[in-house]
């Protein structure tokens, strides 16, 4: 009777061990699930020279606003961008002139606020 029971936990110890095998072997095996383009996924990047909005290089700010529009705090002038469009903003008369604009902050309201040099 033990040599019965032993010879029945012997061939259940092999079951066993061969199906966790076989379990690693199919679960490794075969075409894995990744992408076959690897670009796909991967946000889109788009770089700009200082070419394409007309400024000077050197970007010291950067902030969004509500509206989703872009703001850049350049040396000499503040740009916008749409996504499509870059605009200067032209400063406000009577306020003095800034040489870099360097900090943008926004407030609860959205409104955009400068710190320039």
């Amino acid at each position: 009777m033990n040599i019965i029971r032993f010879r029945f936990l012997l061939n259940l110890k092999k079951r066993v061990f061969f199906f966790c095998c076989l379990l690693m072997l199919l679960l490794s095996s075969g075409k894995s699930f990744t992408q076959n383009n690897p670009e796909q996924g991967l946000p889109f990047i788009a770089n700009y020279t200082s070419k394409d909005f007309n400024a000077l290089p050197q970007v010291w700010a950067a902030i969004e606003d509500n509206r989703n529009l872009m703001y850049f705090g350049l040396q000499g002038s503040i740009i916008e961008f749409d996504g499509v469009k870059w605009r200067k903003i032209v400063q406000s008369r009577g306020g003095p002139p800034f040489v870099v604009a360097r900090s943008f902050a926004k407030d609860k309201k959205g409104k955009i606020y400068y710190g320039a040099d």
